[in-house]
């Protein structure tokens, strides 16, 4: 299988880097894309709508582009990554099952770059690499090309002399020893355009073209950062993949978004451990006073990655996900990308070839279904997940480019269900691509009748004449993850952290993201696979299952059947109607069994079974839920509210998780203490969308927070919360000002402080920079403390006067806090504590109604007085 691919359109080649039985091959071929264009013949390969198409070349890229300019709306795959299709054509029939991953060389890199004052600017590069660092994953060494004399305890190491000599060895190092893969913490926004840049100043420009094993090294710039410029590098022959980049784009599959993205706390977070602690040096500084420390601090950077990849094993998850779709592996975050390989592949497997690409116009449109939450604690929380959601809608109405009718006009998305469900349309209006069309009733309600068409909430019509190609895909796709998510639970059961549920997990995972890609295909103009009204059908039948789940639901503990009653033991009392769903959020329907059984069996019942009871129960009722629920929703939603024709792929309710206990705060915010996962016990806590630990949130108030948040999960009473705020508030009071100070970066400086004032709309932090520079000056210590520059963090505390002062700065920025500061100001250490750290507690009481819990013999916590 393949490692890497390039493909140059100017030699018209492409080159390409295999792996086969453990052993390397790299091969040439001339080769450039191609267009598929109706054919009157009967040919080899057929369109998605059964068309005839023969393939049509051309002698040059420049010709090749020039055509998808003219005719690109009118021809087969036009505009699709030659990369993609070149590997489609040369991989498509190898069974998934028999790929076997190639075996690759790894390389984390890490550079230092030595400045004495502030931070080095990637595009100007005009301050030295003192140190170059590589890790190779393979064989675990780190290899560092230095400028110093090192005479510490860590080798290789390769003293230089120059910055000249250390570019030497290490181009030198890679065109010996080229790597598959090279990865680093933010090497794309940093490391490796700065190794250019600064090439570029030293040699001059074509010295870093020995990058890549070939020469072939391309770097541009494009906004896409926020309006920024970022850095684009294509080195041939080699994948660049950035981990902080890749660990940001798989927080789809972790339980609770990460506070900051800083290599420190990240590996703090994943590993239990962090980067080298240097004292109370600066950099710049530790490069003139302890060489050896600087040395291990670069390599330690290197050694940091390899131990989180080894933990989260993204990166073998990104090459399945590459070799699934064949598309490169640095396409891992390239949704549309990944949509075009899959289908790609699926449609060569069956000589068939990709549709025109089109485009269109973006419209915002209604997505998920989010009610809002029954704020508070609650006990013995289940929570109901659709599986597979928005590819089960796919696959039940038949959702496809080559199926789709047209939409019907002028009705409701409820009117549309129920004159679907009874079959009683009067006259249509039908819309396709803005040519509408009139059917009689007579007609149109036969279509239903007949079961020839699946008709979405959103109005939008199916064929059910034969499956779709999209449908085919996610069929193909799901059944695998099915499979994979089986073998991990298994292996879960022997040992939850053997490499085998790693394997497991990233491969499911790797399905997992192509499945829920197509439904964004469907919604951007860049997709061939665009078209919105397929992805409103998507989202109106997914609203629509998860509203009607929740009627189901409540039908059901309303009224108890046998097998509920037969669990229990006792008969239930009929007399209420409530509303037992707490919350639901897109696929997801919670509800209380506690409240259950307190309300329908009485709370007597309940407070005299122990935990272990009390979770079987929870689990039995789960499953009793779970059918209810799904064979309601086969009968009424699928078949009759959607007129589905699918039998052997049903809409599928499915218990995710147990929560002992459930904080609601708000929509998309709340807490759980998980016992149960998937069947399987577990003991964790589960935090969505609370942020109550900010990435600006000081260093010493987050893990209390944490803790805060842990006992109101774990159900301390509250006595014991109201000691702990009130032991940590008299601890935070006592910290020194870079414990307690928030943590914020600053940019834009020279645009908001303007000959020495700050403008009207300065951000506080700003501020705090001006402040900072204005004591300095005042106090004359302006060459004992470094300046602060544009790009890096800052500390911010609030501060007071102990008596009148010129100034009245309400906020001081700083990297570290000057003690001869205290001659003129004070930490404000009861507006910082307020603001970080009470308030925050605040918004988890008050859905409670436990705000007095703020109070201490009837004085507020929270206020100083």
């Amino acid at each position: 299988m393949f490692k890497n691919i390039f493909f140059d359109k100017h030699a018209k080649k492409v080159h390409l880097w295999e792996q086969y039985n453990g052993k390397n091959f790299y091969t040439e071929e001339n080769w450039l894309p191609y267009v598929w264009v109706k054919s009157k013949h009967t040919d080899y390969y057929k369109d998605i709508f059964n068309k005839c198409v023969t393939k049509k070349t051309f002698k040059s890229y420049q010709k090749y582009l020039e055509y998808n300019e003219k005719y690109g709306n009118l021809s087969h795959e036009s505009g699709l990554k030659p990369e993609i299709q070149f590997l489609v054509d040369r991989y498509a029939k190898i069974n998934d099952e028999d790929i076997i991953p190639p075996k690759l060389k790894i390389y984390a890199i890490d550079i230092e770059v030595h400045c004495d004052i502030g931070y080095p600017s990637v595009d100007e590069a005009k301050d030295k690499v003192v140190l170059i660092s590589i890790k190779d994953f393979l064989s675990g060494k780190i290899i560092t090309f230095g400028e110093k004399e090192y005479t510490g305890q860590s080798k290789p190491y390769i003293k230089c002399g120059s910055e000249e000599k250390i570019f030497d060895n290490f181009y030198l190092f890679l065109q010996k020893y080229p790597p598959d893969l090279l990865t680093g913490w933010n090497c794309i926004g940093f490391d490796l355009p700065y190794l250019i840049n600064r090439s570029n100043n030293i040699f001059g420009e074509k010295r870093y073209q020995e990058l890549s094993p070939i020469k072939i090294v391309n770097i541009w710039k494009s906004k896409k950062d926020k309006g920024r410029d970022v850095y684009n590098i294509d080195i041939a022959g080699i994948s660049i993949i950035d981990y902080m980049d890749l660990y940001k784009h798989m927080e789809i599959f972790r339980s609770k978004k990460i506070e900051r993205y800083s290599l420190d706390y990240v590996s703090n977070y994943e590993l239990g451990e962090g980067k080298l602690d240097y004292g109370n040096l600066n950099l710049s500084e530790l490069y003139y006073k302890d060489w050896n420390k600087y040395v291990e601090y670069n390599r330690k950077d290197v050694n940091l990655i390899k131990k989180l990849d080894n933990k989260l094993g993204y990166i073998d998850m990104v090459q399945i996900l590459s070799l699934l779709t064949k598309c490169p592996m640095s396409f891992y975050n390239k949704q549309t990308s990944l949509v075009e390989g899959a289908i790609l592949t699926h449609l060569r497997r069956n000589n068939m070839v990709a549709p025109p690409f089109k485009g269109g116009l973006n419209e915002p449109f209604e997505a998920a279904y989010v009610k809002e939450p029954n704020k508070g604690s609650h006990e013995w929380v289940v929570d109901l997940d659709i599986t597979s959601q928005y590819p089960t809608m796919v696959i039940i109405l038949n959702m496809s480019l080559e199926t789709y009718v047209g939409r019907i006009l002028n009705f409701t998305e409820d009117e549309i269900v129920n004159l679907t469900l009874n079959k009683n349309y009067p006259d249509v209006e039908i819309d396709n691509f803005n040519k509408t069309k009139k059917i009689s009733s007579k007609i149109f309600n036969n279509l239903i009748k007949n079961k020839k068409i699946s008709i979405a909430p959103n109005g939008a019509i199916f064929s059910n004449s034969k499956p779709g190609i999209m449908v085919e895909v996610e069929r193909h796709l799901f059944a695998k993850r099915v499979n994979f998510k089986r073998k991990l639970k298994e292996e879960k059961k022997k040992d939850s952290n053997s490499d085998i549920v790693k394997m497991w997990n990233n491969k499911q995972k790797a399905i997992k993201t192509i499945l829920n890609s197509l439904y964004g295909a469907t919604a951007v103009p860049y997709s061939r696979y665009f078209n919105i009204n397929i992805s409103k059908a998507i989202t109106s039948s997914a609203r629509k299952t998860i509203k009607v789940g929740e009627i189901f639901l409540n039908e059901l503990l309303n009224n108890p059947n046998n097998d509920i009653v037969e669990i229990v033991g006792i008969k239930p009392v009929l007399d209420k109607n409530i509303d037992y769903c707490l919350y639901c959020d897109t696929d997801s329907i919670f509800f209380s069994v506690k409240n259950f059984i307190c309300d329908k069996f009485g709370s007597d019942y309940w407070n005299n079974l122990n935990d272990e009871e009390r979770k079987n129960i929870t689990l039995k009722i789960s499953r009793v839920v779970e059918k209810y629920v799904n064979e309601k929703s086969f009968n009424e939603i699928q078949k009759g509210f959607f007129n589905s024709i699918v039998n052997d792929f049903k809409i599928s309710f499915k218990q995710e998780v147990i929560a002992k206990s459930a904080l609601f705060i708000a929509k998309k915010k709340y807490g759980l203490h998980i016992i149960n996962e998937e069947g399987v016990d577990v003991d964790k806590l589960e935090i969505k969308g609370l942020e109550i630990v900010r990435s600006d949130c000081p260093e010493e108030i987050r893990p209390r927070l944490k803790n805060i948040m842990n006992d109101i999960l774990n159900g301390v009473d509250d006595n014991s919360l109201m000691i702990t705020i009130e032991k940590y508030k008299k601890e935070l009071m006592k910290l020194k000002p870079e414990e307690i100070a928030s943590n914020i970066g600053v940019n834009n400086i020279n645009k908001y402080i303007v000959n020495g004032s700050t403008i009207k709309g300065t951000p506080w932090h700003i501020k705090g920079v001006h402040a900072y520079n204005v004591l300095l000056k005042e106090l004359h210590i302006e060459d004992r403390y470094e300046p602060i520059f544009d790009s890096q963090k800052v500390k911010v505390v609030y501060v007071k006067y102990p008596k009148p002062y010129k100034y009245d700065f309400e906020a001081i920025s700083f990297i570290r806090w000057p003690k001869e500061f205290y001659k003129i100001v004070n930490i404000d250490y009861e507006k910082q504590i307020n603001k970080y750290f009470l308030n925050k507690i605040e918004m988890l009481l008050k859905p409670m109604n436990k705000e007095h819990l703020l109070f201490t013999k009837g004085k507020l916590v929270g206020t100083f007085f």
